[in-house]
């Protein structure tokens, strides 16, 4: 990632983009409408497990860049927004799972980051559950470590989201942005938790893992932070639109454009939180079939110039 390399390590990772986020420069009022859905959501209580909410302010850098010291702080913020984008009468909660970015980790060695991280998520795990909530939002997590019989996923998180999952809530998290072959003709399958618990089955925790794709139906993926064209990662359970998304207009903070697993884990929490029936099963889903969503396209006519879209979708997909 461009961002926190220590995901690719074994840590803890925000799963922030596969690319920075860019201010795009779009004001609130200058956006396309999307088809609005009355009380889309309404039964809905989605909690967003981040580490970044609520900015007052975005510093940038001379290419219009969000800083790279700003982007943790401002993911989360990013991530709710979308959901309220998609569902706009869900009542979206957060609880706060400060992961250790290479700086914040100080003199702590790999075990103990290891699991000052494991802790830090399980225990926003725990305090959501406190709440009720239909969704949790997971868009962050962390390559596991091996142990010669195979990934070993953190033990802290999967103990709190196996007693999360077992009373019914449906948890959605980011599958990875990477494309960890670096052979660009075949993708490893990244032992990527939570994300890599199964789906479905009778063995609690079962996670919802989520990959993205762009407005044309590609997937997408990143080398070495760069995009590359890639077949499907086989460990996203579901797709769902998270390349070149909108939004960030909370409090002040200019329109920002960014793409990666996190948003489009965002937008399938929303779907999932308004759409339970027809989501109970795992899902690929398009920018067709999600209302609420504004992006950003290459212009058809300019070469070098962009334009936005709103979706037209109008309510839940229709079942498989």
């Amino acid at each position: 990632w461009p961002v926190y390399l220590f995901g690719l390590e074994g840590h803890w990772s925000l799963e922030p983009g596969g690319e920075d986020p860019i201010a795009g420069g779009y004001e609130a009022g200058d956006l396309p409408k999307p088809e609005t859905v009355a009380e889309f959501g309404k039964d809905a209580t989605v909690v967003v497990i981040d580490s970044g909410f609520e900015p007052t302010s975005v510093a940038l850098d001379q290419n219009g860049a969000v800083l790279l010291s700003e982007t943790k702080r401002v993911h989360g913020t990013f991530v709710e927004q979308l959901i309220s984008m998609v569902a706009p009468d869900a009542t979206v909660e957060y609880e706060e799972a400060p992961v250790l970015s290479n700086d914040d980790a100080g003199t702590l060695d790999e075990d103990e980051r290891l699991l000052t991280d494991d802790l830090a998520v399980a225990g926003a795990l725990r305090k959501a559950a406190a709440g009720s909530p239909t969704v949790v939002n997971m868009s962050l997590g962390t390559y596991a470590c091996e142990d010669g019989n195979g990934p070993v996923p953190p033990k802290a998180t999967e103990d709190a989201l196996r007693d999360l999952t077992a009373t019914g809530v449906k948890v959605v998290a980011a599958g990875g942005n990477d494309q960890i072959d670096q052979d660009e003709t075949a993708v490893a399958e990244p032992a990527f938790f939570p994300a890599k618990f199964p789906a479905e089955g009778e063995v609690e925790p079962k996670v919802l893992g989520i990959g993205l794709v762009d407005p044309q139906g590609s997937y997408v993926m990143w080398n070495d932070g760069s995009r590359v064209a890639s077949p499907r990662n086989p460990g996203w359970q579901n797709t769902a639109p998270g390349d070149a998304l909108v939004a960030g207009h909370l409090n002040g903070s200019p329109g920002l454009v960014w793409s990666g697993a996190s948003f489009a884990t965002a937008d399938y929490s929303a779907m999932v939180g308004a759409c339970p029936n027809e989501l109970d099963t795992p899902r690929d889903l398009t920018y067709a079939d999600i209302p609420g969503l504004v992006y950003r396209v290459e212009s058809a006519t300019a070469a070098g110039t962009f334009e936005l879209k709103a979706s037209t979708a109008s309510g839940c997909p229709s079942e498989p």
